[in-house]
């Protein structure tokens, strides 16, 4: 048996075992490894470049992380993303982000186009940590969080036969191959369009192209020191990209919006989207952030007061005056009504809710807490106060949509 047909059996076998579960299975093309296949980048075969046919303005090289905002819209407009999709999207963006080793501020995914705040940072710099006695094998592992199982034993092979043959060089070659996806907006937003637009295709049963044309990208200018608490370019771009649900009339509240980087941080649902913000805000804390940020995306929130004088022109939507001063005047600290309103996911999808004694015996009551291996650990929704603790079943922190509904 050669290593085409050992790789087919392997990849079989991991198909096969990744089919099972639950409605989960709707994501299963966005959260499955890349596997083995015949001709695959580093493994045997040449390697598709990462090509362009403009030339992108890029950040200087040398020991400095670059931001950049992205953003790409599909066809025409006229294809529109349900919730189903929206969070596939996001579940994609994070893992794109997180293998290419860029870091997402914030972002916004919309009905038919998305909007990145993406910082990057000096690849040499950060490949260093791939360097020395056991770089390659950190550079393994760190593959391994993207590639199959397969993948990585067929590219462990070729890594073997190239040395046994005294190539080392060809050995290191591969190994580079993979590092210049890494620190590369290019790279990852054309591997990110391109999953997307598979996993869509597939599940709407369409064909042909989804997005139109190149994704945009604007060199965005970091923090600024000498600006103490004024905003500078990079927070003005923040806000502009999580206000866009407020400009478009979806939501009253920039918070109420899941698919953005500021709803999904006030709804718990993810470090990474807090850690972000918090970095963008330069705070210490998540609690300093929130409401730093918050006073700033109200400040910036104001809608057209007067009718448009071109009928071509659309009314920009915004936020009532009078609660623009009232959350400024709070200092951008939410209530615990607000708190739960952004919280709503836990009281349509955490399946048991209530206090943690009621919560842990429901889960015995159904059996599964009597399995060890299902044991979990039952946490209070996020933000509320601790004497009126609430508890869900379901860590929705970790747990997405299922249904369109969702």
């Amino acid at each position: 048996m050669n290593q085409f047909e050992h790789m087919k059996i392997v990849n079989s076998r991991e198909k096969s075992s990744s089919n099972g579960g639950s409605g989960k299975r709707v994501f299963l093309g966005i959260e499955a490894k890349t596997g083995y296949y015949p001709g695959m980048a580093g493994i045997g075969g040449s390697r598709r470049g990462v090509g362009g046919r403009r030339r992108r303005i890029l950040g200087k090289k040398g020991q400095v992380a670059h931001c950049y905002h992205l953003m790409s819209r599909t066809c025409g407009g006229s294809v529109h993303f349900e919730d189903v999709e929206k969070e596939a999207l996001v579940k994609l963006i994070r893992k794109m982000s997180r293998f290419c080793g860029v870091e997402v501020l914030t972002f916004c995914v919309m009905g038919n186009h998305f909007h990145l705040l993406v910082r990057v940072p000096d690849r040499e710099s950060w490949l260093t940590q791939f360097e020395g006695a056991g770089g390659e094998e950190k550079l393994l592992a760190h593959l391994s969080q993207f590639y199959s199982a397969s993948f990585m034993h067929a590219l462990r092979w070729q890594l073997g036969e190239d040395r046994r043959l005294g190539g080392e060089v060809e050995a290191q070659a591969r190994l580079d191959g993979f590092k210049k996806r890494l620190c590369d907006v290019s790279a990852m937003m054309k591997e990110l369009k391109e999953r997307f637009s598979k996993w869509y295709n597939k599940r709407h049963g369409r064909r042909g192209t989804l997005w139109m044309d190149r994704y945009k990208s604007v060199l965005v200018e970091g923090p600024r020191t000498d600006m103490g608490a004024q905003l500078d370019a990079l927070r003005v771009m923040a806000l502009y990209i999580d206000l866009n649900p407020i400009r478009a009339g979806l939501v009253e509240d920039p918070a109420g919006y899941r698919w953005s980087g500021y709803g999904t941080a006030v709804g718990g649902a993810s470090k990474e989207a807090r850690e972000g913000l918090t970095a963008l805000v330069g705070a210490r804390s998540w609690k300093q952030a929130a409401e730093s940020y918050r006073v700033w995306l109200y400040a910036n929130a104001r809608a057209d007061d007067e009718k448009p004088k071109s009928d071509l022109k659309k009314l920009r939507h915004g936020v009532a005056l009078k609660k623009r001063r009232e959350v400024m005047s709070q200092g951008g600290r939410m209530s615990v009504e607000e708190l739960i309103r952004c919280r709503v996911r836990y009281f349509t999808d955490g399946a048991v809710i209530g206090s943690k004694a009621f919560v842990a015996e429901q889960w015995d009551v159904s059996g599964s807490g009597n399995d060890p291996s299902k044991k979990r650990r039952l946490n209070s929704i996020p933000e509320l106060p601790k004497a009126a603790a609430i508890f869900s079943l379901r860590q929705l922190r970790v747990d997405g949509v299922v249904s369109p509904g969702g």
